[in-house]
């Protein structure tokens, strides 16, 4: 598997369930989230860039379904990892934007 097989694999299924999310199909995009995590866990990483955005992915979706602890138990490492990748504000940024647009509250703004 080169490089960009771990990436193309994990990101197809984080867009799989981030259509089943769109249409209500909560359950399925859950499986799909916890599945691309584990993968992006097994073949890049705990602390890898893909896995911190599978987390958002999750942890969005999370908030959304009512499951507001397992939400927050995801915090520490999407920290974690931002921090690895800190390569200026945009790192932060970004993930702050995701939250945002998804209706979330920052650690900031509540």
């Amino acid at each position: 598997m080169n490089n960009q097989a771990p990436m193309g694999f994990i990101s197809g299924l984080i867009l799989e369930g981030r259509e089943h999310e769109e249409d209500n199909n909560n359950d399925r995009a859950r499986e799909l989230f916890e599945k691309a995590l584990a993968e992006s866990e097994r073949l890049c990483g705990r602390t890898a860039l893909i896995t911190g955005y599978v987390l958002a992915n999750l942890q969005g979706l999370y908030d959304k379904i009512g499951a507001a602890d397992k939400a927050r138990a995801l915090e520490p490492r999407l920290k974690e990892i931002m921090q690895k990748y800190d390569c200026g504000p945009e790192v932060l940024g970004s993930w702050k934007s995701f939250r945002s647009l998804n209706g979330l509250q920052t650690e900031e703004s509540s």
